[in-house]
């Protein structure tokens, strides 16, 4: 096979992708975090800027009418930038130690970091976290057997989801010659947006992503016909928003590169045709 038509490089985000199924540590902190201020908001709003850097998210919450119109009940005047700081300066302990109680690995990570190592494919991870927690994921994914050989996360002051600059990041990292031998996976919207504006793959997971937002134990414990129905919701959602593709579990990864490197060998397709 050539080496331009197989994958090379697999980067994965983190929460709700490859640990913390469901997603909880970044909702549970958003949560507690305007709670602490007065203002109730609901799981669903928490969620719905996922995959945003934390300062971005925070801001997306505060512009959301319900939330904003909150705010200014109990503050008297709109938000200001000195408000998200504040936030997010609140936040930073709060994710901490979110991610304490939510770091198990999403069912699949390990078989498919075993799969991604026997085909020599190099493992990358970019992520919304800051740095402080982006170490502290890496490193309770690396006690449970899950190993990237190089990590991206948001840094002050520079873009971050749905731009490419984390996979650029990763791309000098892992010496990534050719973004179209990339795979992006990830579990949200802005994910999408990253691997695309990067020039790689860019698939989604839904199993334990955001989307569906619901643990292991609860997703095992669906009905076949309403896991069905919010696989198909989900995923229509994605592909949508650009995703070339959706699979529901990391168990799916494998057949999924083989059938891109297929495609790719026949000509059929790239990253940038398919869109």
């Amino acid at each position: 096979m050539a080496e331009s038509t197989r994958i090379h490089t697999v980067v994965f985000d983190w929460a709700g992708t490859t640990i913390d199924h469901g997603c909880f540590a970044p909702v549970g902190a958003f949560m507690k975090l305007f709670e602490s201020r007065g203002v109730q908001v609901s799981m669903e709003q928490a969620r719905a800027p996922m995959g945003l850097d934390k300062r971005a998210h925070i801001e997306a919450m505060l512009d959301e009418p319900e939330i904003g119109a909150r705010w200014k009940m109990i503050y008297g005047r709109d938000w200001n930038q000195d408000d998200v700081q504040a936030l997010y300066l609140a936040f930073v302990p709060m994710q901490l130690e979110a991610i304490d109680h939510n770091s198990d690995l999403i069912p699949g990570a390990l078989d498919v970091c075993r799969y991604l190592r026997e085909r020599k494919i190099k493992i990358g991870t970019t992520t919304g976290y800051f740095e402080s927690a982006a170490r502290r994921v890496e490193k309770l994914a690396e006690e449970q057997g899950f190993h990237p050989d190089a990590c991206a996360w948001t840094e002050p002051g520079l873009p971050g989801r749905p731009g490419p600059a984390l996979m650029h990041t990763l791309f000098k990292k892992l010496e990534v010659e050719s973004p179209a031998t990339v795979l992006k996976i990830g579990d949200t919207v802005p994910d999408i947006g990253e691997g695309i504006s990067a020039g790689a793959w860019s698939v989604v997971v839904l199993r334990g992503g955001s989307e569906i937002g619901l643990t292991a134990k609860e997703y095992d414990a669906l009905a076949a016909d309403h896991r069905a129905e919010l696989l198909q919701k989900a995923g229509a959602k994605m592909l949508g928003a650009g995703a070339h593709a959706v699979i529901e579990s990391l168990n799916d990864v494998s057949v999924l590169i083989e059938t891109i490197e297929r495609a790719m060998g026949r000509g059929e397709m790239s990253p940038h045709t398919i869109n």
